[in-house]
């Protein structure tokens, strides 16, 4: 059976994440997992937040089978749990590869959010190494039908690795996929190649019979101009890879992946590529 890890601080964003993956666990047909990390022995002193505080339950462990007894009936399979220590990113990472995990869903206050909670500050940090595709759900985001998906089609020669899997995601849900070429500039060589990769995506789609769109795209910053797309497109999930164009503006800002699983409103979809 398909596994799902789903990392929880107590926060409400790692609560809310957790509705969403069971949501998404009962369409595909897979268990939960959720996992919580302690950075050290007295850090469960420090993670009651105000959801919690009167529940008269103070150890992690207790914590988490309270969640699991609160939500075993909206999950049609499975329902685990598991405290682990050390680095927390690793540990994630970890829990994934040990238990051959279909995905990893948690949450993510983005960049500059409440860094009391370490969901946020390490969100990237699992995506950029999980053995496995990583949803990222945006704090307080509200779950809806997943009816289009947005996938971006960039010059990055592990741009088209993802494809297939986002395809068998929008059979799973019947959903719609908007494909974007998108580049930087209109310069007429990186057009034209992106266009010929949307090409073939469109074609792959066309023989899956999954309903799709194509659109070029191009703007300043990527992550900007497929976070605005989706918003402006109703998309509620953007697929991605890890890896994209290199570009100077990275060193300071991020790599566009990054960029865009801590800037976006809906959920991010990332993959990390098999060839470099």
């Amino acid at each position: 059976m398909k596994k799902i890890i789903v990392p929880v601080d107590f926060s409400p964003n790692a609560c809310n994440a957790l509705q969403y993956a069971i949501n998404f666990a009962n369409k595909v047909g897979a268990s939960i997992r959720i996992i919580f990390v302690k950075k050290d022995k007295n850090y469960e002193n420090r993670f009651m937040v105000k959801e919690f505080a009167n529940s008269g339950i103070s150890k992690a462990e207790d914590l988490l089978k309270k969640i699991v007894d609160e939500n075993q009936s909206k999950l049609k399979t499975e329902f685990e749990y598991s405290v682990r220590h050390g680095n927390i990113a690793e540990e994630i990472t970890n829990e994934a590869k040990y238990n051959d995990a279909y995905m990893i869903i948690m949450g993510t206050h983005g960049a500059s959010g409440f860094q009391e909670f370490w969901m946020g500050s390490n969100a990237f940090r699992v995506v950029s190494s999980a053995p496995c595709p990583v949803i990222t759900v945006p704090d307080k985001y509200k779950i809806k039908k997943i009816d289009k998906i947005v996938l971006p089609i960039d010059m990055s020669v592990a741009t088209r690795e993802k494809v297939n899997f986002t395809a068998e995601l929008a059979q799973t849900f019947n959903s719609k996929i908007l494909i974007a070429g998108v580049s930087e500039g209109n310069y007429p060589r990186v057009v034209n190649k992106i266009k010929k990769y949307v090409e073939q995506v469109e074609k792959l789609l066309d023989s899956k019979k999954i309903e799709n769109e194509s659109f070029q795209l191009s703007g300043k910053n990527i992550a900007d101009t497929i976070i605005d797309f989706s918003y402006e497109n109703k998309a509620r999930l953007i697929s991605i890879m890890t890896e994209q164009v290199p570009n100077i503006a990275n060193a300071i800002m991020g790599t566009y992946a990054q960029q865009t699983v801590n800037h976006s409103n809906i959920p991010v979809l990332s993959i990390r590529p098999k060839i470099n």
